[in-house]
C-alpha cells in the first residue's frame, strides 16, 4: 500500500468515525443528580479505597452494635438497654481498619513477591 492510498483510507475511516462521535460539550451546571456527582469521583485514587474501608467498618459496627461497643444502661425497674458508646465505636473502627489494611497489604505484597 502506498502512502497516498494509506492517507485516503485513513481519511475515509476518520470520516466514518466522525459520524458517530460528537464534538459538542455538555454543560453539567445545576446537575444535582447522583450521576453528576459520581462522575467527579476518581475511583482510581487510593484515597477512595483507604477512606471506604474505615467508613464501611464504622457503618457495619454501628448497625450491628456488638457488645464491645455498647454499655448496658439500667433504669429504675426497667429492662436493661444497650447504649452505643461513640468513643468505643471509633476505637474499634481504628483497630479493625488497621487489621484489615495490614491484611490487604500483606496479601498484595505477597502476590508481587
Amino acid at each position: 500500500m502506498e502512502d497516498s492510498e494509506f492517507e485516503e483510507t485513513l481519511q475515509k475511516l476518520s470520516d466514518q468515525v466522525n459520524k458517530f462521535t460528537s464534538t459538542t460539550t455538555v454543560s453539567n451546571t445545576g446537575n444535582t443528580s447522583g450521576r453528576g456527582f459520581m462522575s467527579k469521583i476518581n475511583f482510581n485514587s487510593p484515597l477512595v479505597y483507604y477512606g471506604s474501608i474505615p467508613l464501611g467498618i464504622m457503618i457495619v459496627l454501628f448497625l450491628w452494635k456488638p457488645s464491645f461497643i455498647t454499655d448496658e444502661v439500667n433504669g429504675d425497674g426497667e429492662i436493661p438497654k444497650q447504649k452505643l458508646v461513640i468513643k468505643k465505636l471509633l476505637i474499634a473502627t481504628v483497630i479493625l481498619t488497621a487489621v484489615v489494611c495490614i491484611i490487604i497489604f500483606v496479601k498484595v505484597f505477597k502476590k508481587t513477591s
